[in-house]
């Protein structure tokens, strides 16, 4: 399974996977029977969360990757979570050099962070869903190809009706722990935002000072 950068960009590949699949459940769920009515509500907010979250991860792993690679590569990177540039040695070794400290801390979080995703597929009757607890979120992503349009959110199509077995409750506890986590990755970032800021200011102190002693 992978490690490292190249699952942070597994996890980004397979938020939008589960958002359109919990869309194609709601679909199929009448919300005006009352048995489905409350969970039709949270289903829905949960939806929501979800690309909420998405959009929050997606903005973390920009700040973490945008010193190590270009703009144009970074978007290729983020538009195709199969790029071969989320893989190999210099992918590995530039996020630990910028973390500093974090960096094991930043990758604990973000191991919890495939979980709770991993929990939540396995709750889904998606292609893959079965072999995740074995070979994690690749089982899934593998069998399911998004079809991207510029500017649009990706889309995938499912070969039967879905089915979603988790429950209201550990739907809301696992989406908390998710918030939690991709919080956590922006608070060890900031500090390293924070020290390259503070190495910059110093840098540049001491080279004016430098000139100043020279002229």
């Amino acid at each position: 399974m992978a490690t490292g950068i190249e699952l942070a960009g597994l996890v980004l590949a397979v938020i939008p996977l589960l958002i359109s699949a919990l869309e194609h459940y709601e679909d199929a769920v009448d919300p005006t029977m009352a048995f489905f009515k409350r969970y039709h509500v949270e289903l829905r907010s949960a939806i929501n969360e979800l690309t909420c979250l998405y959009a929050s991860y997606e903005q973390s792993i920009r700040i973490l990757l945008s010193p190590i690679v270009d703009s144009y590569s970074l978007q290729g990177m983020i538009e195709n979570t199969e790029d071969k540039r989320w893989k190999g040695n210099y992918m590995e070794a530039a996020p630990r050099d910028r973390l500093k400290a974090s960096y094991e801390a930043y990758f604990r979080r973000l191991h919890q962070i495939e979980q709770g995703f991993r929990d939540i597929a396995q709750h889904l009757n998606i292609e893959g869903a079965d072999k995740v607890t074995q070979a994690g979120l690749e089982a899934i992503i593998a069998t399911h190809k998004p079809q991207r349009q510029p500017g649009k959110f990706p889309e995938f199509e499912f070969r039967k009706r879905l089915k979603f077995s988790m429950k209201c409750q550990r739907i809301r506890k696992t989406l908390d722990k998710l918030e939690t986590s991709i919080g956590q990755l922006d608070n060890y970032l900031s500090k390293a935002v924070t020290r390259e800021n503070t190495y910059k200011v110093h840098s540049e102190t001491h080279f004016i000072s430098s000139l100043a002693t020279i002229q």
